[in-house]
Protein backbone atom coordinates (compact mmCIF):
# COMPACT_ATOMS: atom_id res chain seq x y z
CA UNK A 1 0.00 0.00 0.00
CA UNK A 2 1.61 3.10 -1.29
CA UNK A 3 0.57 6.22 0.70
CA UNK A 4 0.72 9.71 -0.70
CA UNK A 5 0.43 13.59 0.22
CA UNK A 6 -0.04 16.01 -2.62
CA UNK A 7 1.20 12.91 -5.11
CA UNK A 8 4.26 12.50 -3.16
CA UNK A 9 4.76 9.14 -1.57
CA UNK A 10 6.13 8.98 1.86
CA UNK A 11 9.65 7.71 1.95
CA UNK A 12 9.00 5.48 4.90
CA UNK A 13 5.99 3.19 4.86
CA UNK A 14 4.74 3.67 8.91
CA UNK A 15 5.04 0.60 11.54
CA UNK A 16 1.00 0.84 11.34
CA UNK A 17 -1.83 3.28 10.02
CA UNK A 18 -5.74 2.50 9.68
CA UNK A 19 -9.26 4.65 10.50
CA UNK A 20 -9.82 6.27 13.60
CA UNK A 21 -12.73 5.39 15.51
CA UNK A 22 -15.47 8.08 15.42
CA UNK A 23 -17.49 9.20 18.52
CA UNK A 24 -20.87 9.31 18.16
CA UNK A 25 -22.22 12.98 18.65
CA UNK A 26 -25.86 12.07 20.08
CA UNK A 27 -28.49 9.19 19.20
CA UNK A 28 -31.51 10.21 16.71
CA UNK A 29 -34.99 9.60 17.77
CA UNK A 30 -35.10 6.20 16.29
CA UNK A 31 -31.53 5.17 18.52
CA UNK A 32 -29.35 5.20 15.72
CA UNK A 33 -26.19 7.08 16.47
CA UNK A 34 -25.29 10.12 14.85
CA UNK A 35 -21.63 10.41 14.32
CA UNK A 36 -19.73 13.13 12.32
CA UNK A 37 -19.89 13.79 8.65
CA UNK A 38 -15.75 13.74 7.97
CA UNK A 39 -13.08 10.66 9.63
CA UNK A 40 -9.79 10.78 10.52
CA UNK A 41 -6.57 8.50 9.30
CA UNK A 42 -3.50 7.69 11.63
CA UNK A 43 -0.24 6.94 10.58
CA UNK A 44 2.19 5.85 13.12
CA UNK A 45 5.96 4.76 12.84
CA UNK A 46 8.10 3.62 15.85
CA UNK A 47 11.36 4.98 14.45
CA UNK A 48 12.17 6.83 11.63
CA UNK A 49 15.49 8.99 10.56
CA UNK A 50 15.88 12.94 10.46
CA UNK A 51 15.48 12.76 6.59
CA UNK A 52 11.66 10.96 7.06
CA UNK A 53 10.63 13.18 10.10
CA UNK A 54 11.41 16.29 7.80
CA UNK A 55 9.33 14.75 5.34
CA UNK A 56 6.11 15.25 7.23
CA UNK A 57 7.08 18.02 8.73
CA UNK A 58 7.21 19.63 4.89
CA UNK A 59 3.68 18.18 4.18
CA UNK A 60 2.53 19.75 7.16
CA UNK A 61 3.90 23.17 5.97
CA UNK A 62 3.21 23.40 2.64
CA UNK A 63 0.10 22.75 3.25
CA UNK A 64 -0.56 26.05 4.64
CA UNK A 65 -0.94 28.50 1.98
CA UNK A 66 -4.61 26.67 1.32
CA UNK A 67 -4.90 24.60 4.44
CA UNK A 68 -5.66 21.52 2.96
CA UNK A 69 -4.11 18.34 1.37
CA UNK A 70 -4.98 15.67 -1.05
CA UNK A 71 -4.12 12.04 0.57
CA UNK A 72 -3.80 8.64 -1.19
CA UNK A 73 -4.93 5.95 1.32
CA UNK A 74 -7.19 2.57 1.31
CA UNK A 75 -10.22 3.37 0.73
CA UNK A 76 -12.38 3.04 3.74
CA UNK A 77 -15.03 0.47 4.85
CA UNK A 78 -13.34 -1.84 1.54
CA UNK A 79 -11.15 -4.93 2.77
CA UNK A 80 -9.08 -5.26 -0.67
CA UNK A 81 -7.48 -1.79 0.54
CA UNK A 82 -7.74 -0.38 -2.93
CA UNK A 83 -6.16 3.53 -2.81
CA UNK A 84 -8.62 6.32 -3.02
CA UNK A 85 -7.52 10.08 -3.26
CA UNK A 86 -9.49 12.23 -0.82
CA UNK A 87 -9.21 16.06 -1.32
CA UNK A 88 -9.51 18.33 1.20
CA UNK A 89 -8.12 16.79 3.89
CA UNK A 90 -6.07 18.35 6.89
CA UNK A 91 -2.72 17.43 8.32
CA UNK A 92 -2.24 18.02 12.05
CA UNK A 93 1.55 18.67 13.23
CA UNK A 94 3.52 15.38 13.22
CA UNK A 95 4.23 14.69 16.94
CA UNK A 96 7.05 12.22 18.32
CA UNK A 97 7.78 11.05 21.48
CA UNK A 98 11.54 10.59 21.91
CA UNK A 99 15.16 11.61 19.91
CA UNK A 100 17.64 8.69 19.88
CA UNK A 101 20.72 7.97 18.18
CA UNK A 102 19.56 10.54 14.93
CA UNK A 103 15.80 8.87 15.06
CA UNK A 104 12.71 10.32 15.95
CA UNK A 105 10.84 7.44 17.96
CA UNK A 106 6.77 7.36 18.31
CA UNK A 107 6.10 9.55 15.55
CA UNK A 108 2.69 10.18 14.75
CA UNK A 109 0.63 12.01 11.58
CA UNK A 110 -2.94 12.46 12.18
CA UNK A 111 -4.99 13.20 8.78
CA UNK A 112 -8.27 14.85 9.40
CA UNK A 113 -11.72 16.33 7.62
CA UNK A 114 -11.47 13.35 5.30
CA UNK A 115 -14.63 12.63 3.71
CA UNK A 116 -15.24 9.13 2.57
Amino acid sequence: MTLKINGTTISTQPSEHGWVSRNPLGVNGLGHSIYPATREYELRWDIIDATTYNQLQAFYTACDPTGTVVVTLPQFANSSYTSVDYSGCILREPQYGGYFEQHYQDVILLIVNVRT
